[in-house]
Parts: C-alpha cells; structure tokens; sequence
C-alpha cells in the first residue's frame, strides 16, 4: 500500500509532468533521448531516467512539430525489485490516470481495489501493454501515452478524443 508521502510524490510526480506538457507545448529544446522497442513510430519508447536527462527533453523529443505526442513517455520514479515484467507476464498494479492537463479520470487507489492483467493481449490500451515492460516489483513509473496509444479519437467517458493520458503506476505482483 501507498502511504501518506509517497501518495503525495505520485500526485507531484503527475503535475509536473502535466505542467512540463503544458509549458513546453512539445518544443524541440533536447537531444538526449533513449528509443527501445520495434520500427512503428507510435511504439518507441522515450526514457527519461538518470541525473542527465530531464522529463522536459524526453516530452519535446516524443512530440512533432504540431505538439502532438508521438511516443510513449517513461519515466521511472522508483525501481522496483525482483525479475522485469514480461509480455505474457500477469501483473496487478495501482494507478492513477489524469489527462495531460491534470485532470483525474481513474483511480485504483480510490476504488481500493488493485487492478490486474496480462501484459501483451490486448486487454489494456497499448500505453500499458508497452510502458510497463521491463518494471519490477514495487517499482513506480509515469507514463505519458500518445492518443494513438490510448483511445485515439474516440470519447471515452471524460476522456476527450485525441487525448493525451499520464498515468502513475506502482507495480505490486508479478505471475
């Protein structure tokens, strides 16, 4: 379970990085940028982790020249412990999504319950089976999900069409 602190380092974690999307409106201001993953543009994988690349670099890197997000933004607030999520792998997770202007739309913690899946079948939008590959136990991560890794143009429930999510994610079970 989450306590008191880090609750409140998730909450900061995800409005800096709606504040980073807001501010920078995807300007091309870095170059440090780490792509991972297979040949569609809209599954590369930017990293923003270590001392010497910011989360404002990883954003401008992962937008086009309109602001529109192109990649999948990670960002990893704690390593976790253990073996790395696989595709295959069944996960249970908490989380808590926003749109890229802070605005809350799903919260595990607030239902109490956990969520789980299998990483890799389709179950969950494209973000996730994507951006949780690799965490370990107990580890926490931001992702920024592009519209097309999400729910493209469709409206689904408060979530606009064409809507960037960022998600905060703590994994708690690997199977």
């Amino acid at each position: 379970m989450v306590n008191k602190h880090e609750a409140i380092g998730i909450f900061l974690s995800i409005a800096f990085m709606a504040l980073v999307l807001a501010i920078f409106q995807f300007q091309n201001i870095g170059d440090a940028v780490a792509q991972l993953g297979g040949g569609s543009q809209s599954s590369a994988v930017v990293v923003a982790t270590g001392d010497d690349v910011s989360i404002a670099d990883a954003v401008s890197e992962a937008a086009t020249t309109k602001g529109d997000l192109k990649k999948l933004i990670i960002d990893d607030v704690r390593a976790g412990t253990g073996p790395e999520v696989k595709k295959g792998d069944t996960v249970t997770v908490q989380y808590v999504g926003t749109t890229k202007e802070g605005v809350k739309f799903d919260s595990s913690y607030e239902r109490g319950e956990p969520f789980t899946f299998t990483v890799g079948t389709g179950k969950v939008i494209e973000g996730w089976d994507e951006g949780i590959l690799g965490m370990k136990i107990g580890g926490q991560r931001i992702l920024v999900v592009p519209a097309e890794m999400a729910y493209g143009n469709a409206q689904v429930g408060p979530i606009a069409p064409n809507s960037v999510l960022v998600f905060s994610i703590e994994l708690l079970e690997v199977k």
